[in-house]
């Protein structure tokens, strides 16, 4: 690592908003970056879907300069990690459930981007995201930036607490730190098969939320910009929160402006907002669905689309987002269902 700082970064290097599915997402990749000294960073995330978050913090900090980088993984020979080491990434083995494996690859950095997933670990993600603290604290990293959740109470939307508890454990240790608030991908309006072409052809949008609600947006190759301005700037960031969105488009206008850059009319399924409210467990799991719900709430507000201007002015619109994706695919089974049916496998597999 030279003279490099390491950040410890979880998440997937890959860029596509190719519909994956929860069965194919590895989750063994942790990534750690180095700033450019002798200070470590360490950053950290179990892969799930696309992996974008992690792949725009290392495409950041990558192409800025300051940064090297180490990746954690459970599999150091899988492909993937083989990948990473060939394009000059330090590559060693971590796992959120082993606190010793996660101190052994924290010793010696300077901070650390740490993120969980749910849907790999259920409640248990709340320990990883302790665990991810612990190893912080062992080995006095001095600034950790986490992708975190809200308390939604009185929604019941499990990923999100776990991600809240953590933080809630971070302030509480004393660790330097910068809490990043994230919202509703643009592509999860390809990922949810929102927009979508149908096999004759024609573009359809039918997202399961109230058509003329407002959702705070970004792209989630975005997310690294927030993230490099967080670590390059500590004495603005560290004690603060990031509460991020670009913009706020409610499903007709992401049909309406998808429309206009593509030149092809969007038929688009109106939802109204009672209808909305009869759709928990039918499209979307409960938990997906108290996550909309909170978009409904008064919370978001706190959700600045000029703050996000200042601290990052390169970011994506909707629009400009649109126009690099303006082929959607036919629909394949939804990434909704296919959480579901990860669920049910999971608890099967538990109980048995």
């Amino acid at each position: 690592m030279g003279s490099q700082r390491v950040i410890a970064v979880c998440g997937s290097t890959g860029q596509s908003i190719q519909r994956p599915t929860v069965l194919e997402a590895s989750p063994n990749l942790i990534f750690i970056l180095c700033l450019l000294d002798t200070r470590l960073l360490a950053w950290n995330t179990y892969l799930w879907a696309a992996g974008t978050q992690g792949g725009s913090v290392i495409s950041h900090l990558q192409r800025d300069g300051t940064f090297a980088i180490r990746a954690l993984t459970r599999k150091p020979s899988s492909p993937r990690a083989k990948e990473l080491a060939q394009s000059g990434i330090e590559v060693v083995y971590a796992d959120y459930d082993d606190l010793e494996s996660l101190i052994a690859a924290f010793r010696g950095c300077y901070g650390v981007y740490g993120v969980t997933n749910w849907f790999e670990a259920f409640e248990g993600e709340r320990e990883q995201g302790f665990n991810l603290v612990r190893a912080a604290k062992a080995t006095n990293v001095q600034h950790f930036v986490l992708s975190t959740g809200e308390h939604c109470a009185p929604l019941k939307c499990p990923q999100s607490e776990t991600k809240a508890d953590t933080n809630d454990f971070l302030i509480s240790s004393g660790i330097p730190r910068t809490s990043i608030y994230l919202t509703f991908y643009y592509s999860n309006m390809f990922l949810f098969d929102a927009i979508h072409k149908r096999a004759d052809g024609a573009l359809h949008m039918n997202l399961p939320f109230p058509t003329d609600s407002p959702i705070p947006s970004l792209a989630a190759s975005d997310v690294g910009g927030f993230v490099l301005a967080a670590f390059l700037d500590p004495s603005k960031w560290v004690g603060q929160d990031m509460r991020l969105c670009t913009e706020y488009i409610t499903p007709r206008q992401y049909a309406t402006i998808f429309e206009e850059v593509s030149g092809i009319p969007v038929h688009i399924h109106e939802v109204t907002l009672d209808e909305f409210m009869q759709m928990e467990g039918n499209p979307y799991p409960s938990d997906v669905w108290s996550i909309f719900c909170w978009f409904l709430t008064g919370q978001t507000q706190r959700f600045n689309p000029e703050t996000a201007a200042r601290i990052f002015p390169e970011r994506q619109t909707w629009r400009q987002f649109a126009s690099q994706h303006i082929e959607p695919a036919i629909p394949s089974p939804s990434s909704m269902e296919i959480k579901q049916e990860y669920i049910v496998e999971h608890t099967d597999s538990t109980v048995a």
